[in-house]
């Protein structure tokens, strides 16, 4: 997780993750970013680590222990951060249960993190609904398996924040941690009033996993873009090994032209979208 200029590198409750971290570490040192690690017994999962101005909150469950949160209160405190721990219930991250919204409240799946934790909360009842992601000022991201919680923004006019429906193909649409998170530019569900909204996309652009084929996620993809008229473009040297109707492009085309870039990988695969992306203001980044 970054905060300001400090990349903390995690310890993956999950063994098998760890190898990954390295990997990340190189990324973010290429970023100009200082690192620090978690170090063991400590374990940290991005996904249970939620910023939300000077606070952080923490999920404490199967994937992030104590330990790995006293490391993280401890190397976050020069930064003025306050890091408060959240027991987690029957959910595996922090981030699956709660979501941070521009104005300062919190989109919360009840019984699965006590509420009182957060200072202004927003009940859901459908689990997509906890899972928005801010896409800069005031525009968030919501998944189309949501109806309902879109629908409630109506009532949250005053709150100013705008909202854009999600394709739902993945289990994990519109979340932080999805494989695939796309905005569908042809539905649009915003509260009454003067708001600003996400044009539609385009053009989509694929970054990959180096060795991962991400076959399924890239046919879901191309799937959803078929139907909206959307032209999906991949790195040339990334999609060659894969069948698929994505035109083959230079990095340097992909960034100029894709109006999404789509992280299909891990950590590492995100971070390569996101500098990707860049200094260029046509993309957003997603993974």
């Amino acid at each position: 997780m970054v905060c300001e200029d400090l990349a903390v590198l995690t310890r993956p409750g999950a063994a098998v993750r760890r190898p990954e971290v390295d990997g990340v570490a190189e990324a973010v040192r290429s970023l100009g970013l200082r690192t620090a690690r978690i170090e063991e017994p400590g374990t940290l999962d991005g996904g249970d680590v939620l910023q939300a101005g000077g606070t952080v909150y923490a999920g404490r469950g199967v994937r992030t222990n104590g330990e790995g949160i006293r490391q993280l209160r401890a190397l976050l405190a020069p930064l003025g951060r306050t890091v408060i721990g959240v027991p987690l219930g029957n959910v595996l991250h922090l981030k699956s249960a709660v979501t941070a919204l521009p104005d300062g409240t919190f989109l919360l799946l009840p019984g699965l993190v006590p509420a009182e934790l957060f200072p202004a909360v927003r009940p859901v009842a459908e689990e997509g609904g906890s899972h928005v992601v801010p896409l800069g000022g005031d525009r968030v991201l919501i998944a189309a398996s949501a109806p309902r919680t879109a629908g409630s923004s109506r009532t949250w006019a005053s709150r100013r924040s705008s909202w854009t429906s999600a394709s739902s193909r993945s289990s994990k649409a519109a979340s932080p941690v999805s494989a695939c998170c796309c905005p569908d530019g042809s539905r649009r569900l915003r509260p009454p009033g003067s708001f600003s909204t996400l044009e539609p996309m385009h053009v989509v652009g694929m970054v990959l996993h180096p060795e991962r084929t991400a076959t399924g996620a890239v046919g879901s993809i191309l799937e959803w873009a078929a139907h909206r008229d959307i032209q999906v473009l991949g790195i040339d040297t990334e999609i060659s090994r894969l069948a698929c109707t994505a035109e083959a492009v230079t990095a340097t085309e992909l960034r100029k032209r894709a109006d999404l870039l789509v992280s299909l990988g891990g950590d590492g695969t995100m971070l390569r979208a996101m500098r990707l992306a860049d200094g260029h203001s046509g993309p957003r980044s997603s993974g």
